[in-house]
């Protein structure tokens, strides 16, 4: 009953709660809900309704899209109340957080593939049964620093990680140098997207931000490349590499 190896998030919930059921201490569990990623798997047709949509919505719609992230939190939801029903919530680590967003319009593109904020920018979320509670932290982090925080968070740090812990931002402590972000998409080895017959300049992409600046570098294409100042342009509509490349020549 899957399609192209996706299965809908109440049934992974499903056999989640089963296998949670059974699951001795200590344990780590990693759950993968597919919905949001594309139409394959859509919530059901009443909740679908109560967003205004019907199944045969298209992919570019929003509406379509906010009810499969619903559906996720939905069941993500009942995950965690199967955690409280047993006692084993107020002990438990959480980190929720994605591969990638969609375009769903910006920039011209509805799906990912692309590097732009609405690609690269993902949810994360920890909570750690130790604390801090409530707290949001303004500053770049990135998807390498989600284990350093966890081992750092069960006394497990280890030497050498790509990503750096997180308990210091959480507690308020300031960094004496920004995090830099990168990302890449490496489209012109993938060869199912079809990537590069639509958007031939996007072959190769690699990113670097520190959160105040953003470089999106076409290797193969360095004019087409990408240079925001995203504390006065966070939508990324202003393209200043030109105008820094004329100014260094």
């Amino acid at each position: 009953d899957m399609a192209e190896g996706q299965r809908r998030s109440d049934e992974t919930t499903r056999i989640v709660r089963e296998v949670l059921a059974d699951l001795p201490e200590p344990f780590f569990l990693w759950i993968h809900y597919w919905d949001p990623h594309d139409i394959k798997r859509l919530p059901p047709d009443d909740f679908l309704g109560s967003f205004g949509v019907g199944a045969e919505v298209g992919k570019g719609d929003t509406r379509r899209y906010a009810a499969e992230v619903a559906w996720v939190d939905h069941q993500f939801g009942e995950l965690v109340g199967s955690l409280r029903d047993d006692g084993r919530y107020e002990r438990t680590l959480f980190a929720v957080t994605a591969d990638h967003g969609e375009g769903l319009g910006e920039h011209d593109w509805q799906a990912h593939r692309l590097l732009y904020e609405e690609q690269v920018h993902v949810p994360l979320i920890l909570r750690l049964p130790a604390g801090p509670r409530g707290v949001r932290v303004p500053a770049l982090v990135r998807t390498i620093d989600v284990a350093p925080t966890i081992l750092a968070a069960l006394g497990l740090a280890l030497p050498g990680m790509d990503g750096l812990s997180l308990l210091g931002l959480a507690r308020g402590e300031r960094e004496e140098e920004p995090r830099v972000a990168y990302a890449d998409q490496i489209n012109g080895y993938d060869k199912n997207a079809a990537m590069v017959e639509k958007r031939p300049d996007a072959d190769f992409l690699y990113m670097l931000s520190d959160g105040e600046w953003k470089l999106v570098y076409h290797p193969n294409h360095p004019e087409a490349s990408e240079l925001f100042h995203l504390a006065r342009d966070p939508d990324e509509s202003q393209n200043l590499w030109g105008e820094r490349s004329a100014s260094r020549s």
